[in-house]
């Protein structure tokens, strides 16, 4: 007994000893490896005191986080000539692992309005993860479609542009895609060779039956809406996914009169470059809408190429949205949508958490045929 408690009482002064700076330093598979020892030590010593309950695994590495997104953009645009500040929506989120295999995330939002400000729940995730080749995540969470919404909705320091690009807004009657999504998904990851291999399956409530609606709290129908994806992922930070979405809708009778189910279906294929001598952003979903025996197809993506020097990132890249007009789902869910964009800027790290970034747009409008032209300058922040 009191052999093992010396080795065990050794290694906790060592890792009490450590300065911060020391243990950031650390590498990862020694301290792994050093609380291994002391979980293999502690259940020895239940085990001589007769503790046959005790639990198979010890938690050492409980811990939190707390972020927070938000910036300052001036800009100006023909169809708003008059040049003024705005603010992004203030994004903070909070993760705290319940056990090792276990974590919840939260994230809100705050956007000031011209009474007062409104609070969103944006993701509300818990997360039981096995293994890294089967976990489940329940809760709200993002289009699982789209690896820009997944990673990053919201929070404009967290992209290279200064906006999200129009295919993934979530605006209140400006809605292409069904972004925010309530539910329960399955996914994973496998090695193949130097590769992975990913996949994701959910079951959600899809998307609300009026623009605005919260699907927090129920679908409009019994029938669930159900994605699947697939995806290949190299250590480069190269990555192709691509999945289909299928939803029978139910919209509220004063907005659309329909005797059959409202099928949506969405395919979507993605393309990604991180961490490379390039920054590849491409997504691209091809909707279609069956109503009352008639079907609607419409397209929505967009291409981002960023090439960073040092510590800027000058960008192009082009956003197209084409919706069928005689579609009447998203006459419901849309606004007139612009039918091409094409954007140019920079982004310049100040700081470590502190970024400057500039972008021009130059956009065709679907009625007129018009060509708005306009420029944003920001400054964002995030911790």
């Amino acid at each position: 007994m009191i052999l093992l408690m010396l080795p065990l009482t050794a290694l906790s002064v060592a890792l009490s000893l450590t300065s911060p700076a020391r243990a950031a330093d650390a590498d990862e598979k020694e301290l792994a490896e050093l609380r291994e020892r002391i979980r293999a030590l502690e259940k020895a010593i239940d085990e001589q005191r007769g503790i046959s309950d005790a639990p198979a695994e010890i938690p050492l590495d409980l811990t939190t986080r707390i972020n927070a997104y938000g910036a300052i953009t001036l800009a100006q645009h023909e169809e708003q000539p008059v040049l003024g500040f705005s603010l992004d929506e203030l994004i903070f989120q909070y993760t705290a692992n319940l056990d090792r295999k276990m974590t919840m995330s939260t994230e809100f939002s705050l956007e000031a309005q011209e009474e007062g400000v409104e609070v969103g729940l944006e993701k509300m995730e818990i997360l039981l993860a096995p293994s890294a080749a089967f976990q489940v995540d329940a809760g709200a969470f993002h289009f699982i479609l789209s690896p820009w919404t997944v990673t990053a909705s919201q929070g404009a320091y967290r992209y290279m542009t200064v906006e999200l690009p129009e295919t993934l807004v979530e605006e209140t009657g400006n809605e292409y895609l069904p972004v925010d999504q309530v539910g329960v998904e399955v996914r994973g990851k496998v090695p193949v060779g130097f590769w992975q291999l990913g996949y994701g399956v959910s079951l959600t409530n899809g998307r609300s039956p009026a623009p605005g609606d919260t699907v927090a709290f129920g679908d409009g129908n019994y029938f669930k809406a159900i994605t699947g994806r697939i995806g290949v992922y190299s250590p480069g930070g190269i990555s192709v996914s691509g999945g289909a979405y299928y939803d029978q809708m139910s919209i509220e009778e004063d907005l659309l009169t329909s005797d059959a189910p409202i099928t949506e279906i969405i395919a979507a294929l993605a393309v990604n470059w991180e961490g490379g001598p390039v920054e590849i952003r491409s997504e691209w979903f091809l909707t279609l809408h069956g109503v009352d025996g008639a079907s609607y197809q419409s397209l929505g993506g967009f291409a981002y190429l960023g090439v960073p020097v040092k510590r800027t990132t000058p960008f192009i890249g082009v956003n197209v949205i084409q919706v069928n007009p005689d579609d009447p789902v998203y006459a419901i869910f849309t606004e007139a949508p612009k039918t091409a964009e094409v954007v140019a800027g920079f982004r310049y790290e100040l700081g470590l958490h502190l970024a400057l970034k500039g972008q021009f747009d130059s956009a065709i409008a679907t009625e007129e045929g018009s060509v708005i032209f306009g420029g944003q300058l920001q400054l964002a922040a995030g911790f």
